[in-house]
């Protein structure tokens, strides 16, 4: 007699294969037969039964997670979301089919897949399901301030920007904020040097910034958010940290001037393999020393756009006090020195884009052009620029009240190009600005700001009660026309808080029916004798903001949520606005919302 067994394979991805395997028995004792042969086949490993393996255990859907779990995209842009699905003990399951929806789609619609597209400003949420379980992700969605808007436009608590590399679309403004430095990198916090040297390299894969006080270069790649530290910028040989000049052709190399009060190199340094190549030695050629003479060093350089011509402060090596100007032409190895007159004090000497022209900014607002064809600079001319950045045989200057610009040959007076809108019929008494032109893009980017020398009261206080100070801004508003009632206190770099009545604890302030200001300052420190800061909003202010060099358009870029008390002892907060080369990336300086930690942040520019 002959029995018949079906033999099961071990299950391959839930798929059972079966295989027939034929026992010949001796046709007595057919029962004994049966047994034996089943025996036989669980020892070989066999299941021998049609039903003989099942799939694994589905445990059900016990939690679905949505991330990230909130976004703020603009009108047109996408956000992928991703679906986490966990069992009810938390453990991570796959393979389950999740349903996505949106509770506005005139506001955002989701696909299949999880992508979201933003339709129009306004919020709304998003769900992701699986087996009757859901988690959901909140959506804002903005439309990105028109060009040539001058709303008034609070910045409002500053995007969660936790570390280097992390990145956040400006909640106002639209454009993509990135921070570059963080504590890990720099515990001491970090800044870039000023509105015209750029702080990333020609490709924007390298930033130059000042780490816990030591010049440092960083690889970046602002599209993934990767910042790595490379260590000390100057290993082979000390440059000046302000002034250093990123080459305009090659990523690795930057041009500076050697950092000591004993010399007056200039160099060409390469941080890729940390080289340096000594591109002039002032000291060694005597139409430099038969004006300077050999105890005297540079400070501060500048270059043309060619990177030809370089131009840089001359000071003396005892005293540190200016001696003048030099010019240096590396392809004709020409020379051109100015000694200032006995009693006047040079600022800052800067060459314009074409290389043709040097702007001296004098102390005490006065100023001075040298159409370098000329054997000497022109005429000393009062009210001169600040914070201002040259163009193409031009000046450009921003601020609160908009865009100045001041021609070099001749040289002529501001003019404004660009207004910021009135409130009220009165002009922004308080917004400072630094101005950057290294684009050459047809745009001027500037950064504003208030500090106390912008924002500080001209009334004067007098003591309330207790750490309560009293201020009439009635009067203000007599000594400075063309304020409006204040919005804004701030001690320092610390906002206060508005409360509806007089302060009843340190950190607020309040403004009665009558206009009488009352602060209570965090510190209990006499505002009379502190950095205290009061303003009302206005357009374009405490922003980073880009107008065309012909004044017609404005794009406001971002808030940079910078507190500045005292731009002299809060010099590190404040912004500098620095484009780079390729008109990208604007990078500055920010406290983040008033904190004691500086770090160094860029903003997107979109195309």
């Amino acid at each position: 007699m002959t029995f018949a067994c079906k033999l099961a394979e071990r299950p391959t991805r839930l798929k059972h294969r079966f295989v027939r395997l034929s026992l010949a028995v001796p046709p007595v004792r057919s029962g004994l037969a049966y047994v034996w042969c089943m025996t036989l086949l669980v020892l070989m490993g066999f299941v021998a039964c049609e039903h003989s393996v099942g799939p694994p255990i589905s445990l059900p859907v016990g939690a679905v997670a949505v991330s990230p779990a909130s976004a703020t995209v603009l009108a047109g842009q996408t956000v992928q979301l991703m679906a986490t699905l966990s069992d009810a003990s938390g453990g991570p399951l796959s393979q389950r089919v999740v349903m996505w929806a949106s509770s506005n789609t005139a506001v955002a619609k989701a696909n299949a897949s999880g992508l979201v597209t933003s339709v129009s400003a306004g919020s709304a949420t998003i769900t992701a399901t699986s087996e009757g379980k859901s988690g959901t992700a909140s959506l804002i969605v903005i439309d990105r301030v028109t060009s040539g808007d001058q709303s008034i436009l609070p910045p409002g608590p500053p995007p969660s920007l936790p570390q280097a590399g992390a990145s956040a679309v400006d909640p106002i403004f639209g454009h993509r904020l990135i921070r570059l430095t963080d504590a890990t990198l720099c515990p001491g916090g970090a800044t870039h040097a000023y509105s015209y040297w750029a702080a990333l390299n020609v490709d924007d894969t390298r930033l130059l910034a000042d780490c816990d006080g030591v010049p440092t270069i960083f690889q970046v790649d602002l599209a993934s958010g990767t910042v790595v530290s490379l260590g000390p910028a100057f290993q082979a040989t000390p440059l000046w940290w302000e002034g250093t000049i990123w080459s305009r052709s090659s990523r690795t190399i930057a041009y500076g001037v050697y950092a000591s009060t004993g010399n007056a190199r200039l160099l060409a340094y390469d941080f890729g393999n940390q080289t340096y190549t000594i591109l002039k030695d002032l000291h060694t050629d005597t139409r430099f020393t038969n004006v300077f003479g050999s105890s005297s060093y540079l400070w501060q350089l500048s270059a043309d756009t060619a990177q030809k011509r370089f131009a840089a402060t001359v000071k003396a090596t005892s005293s540190g006090n200016e001696l003048g100007a030099v010019v240096w032409d590396r392809t004709t190895d020409q020379i051109w020195t100015y000694a200032l007159p006995s009693g006047q004090a040079l600022d800052e000497v800067q060459v314009d884009h074409t290389g043709r022209y040097l702007v001296m900014k004098l102390d005490g607002r006065q100023w001075q052009v040298w159409r370098l064809t000329d054997p000497s600079p022109g005429p000393v001319m009062a009210d001169g620029p600040g914070h201002s950045d040259n163009g193409d045989a031009v000046l450009f200057q921003g601020h609160g009240n908009g865009l100045t610009v001041r021609t070099l040959d001749p040289p002529g007076g501001a003019v404004q190009i660009f207004a910021a809108a009135r409130v009220d019929g009165k002009t922004n008494p308080y917004a400072d600005a630094h101005a950057s032109v290294l684009a050459a893009d047809g745009w001027v980017y500037f950064s504003t700001y208030t500090d106390a020398s912008s924002g500080g009261p001209y009334a004067p206080w007098s003591l309330y009660s207790g750490a309560i100070y009293k201020l009439d801004y009635n009067q203000e508003l007599l000594l400075r026309p063309q304020k409006r009632l204040p919005e804004v206190v701030r001690m320092g770099r610390t906002l206060l808080t508005r409360v509806s009545q007089i302060p009843t604890a340190p950190g607020q302030w309040y403004l009665d029916a009558t206009n009488q200001l009352y602060v209570w300052n965090p510190n209990q420190a006499d505002p009379r004798t502190s950095s205290m800061v009061v303003f009302d909003w206005r357009p374009i202010h405490e922003e980073i903001v880009r107008v065309s060099t012909d004044g017609s358009r404005l794009e406001r870029l971002a808030h940079h949520y910078s507190h500045i008390g005292n731009e002299v002892t809060d010099y590190g907060t404040i912004p500098f606005g620095s484009v780079s080369y390729d008109g990208r990336y604007v990078v500055f300086n920010s406290n983040w919302g008033g904190g004691g930690r500086v770090d160094v942040y860029a903003v997107q520019v979109q195309p």
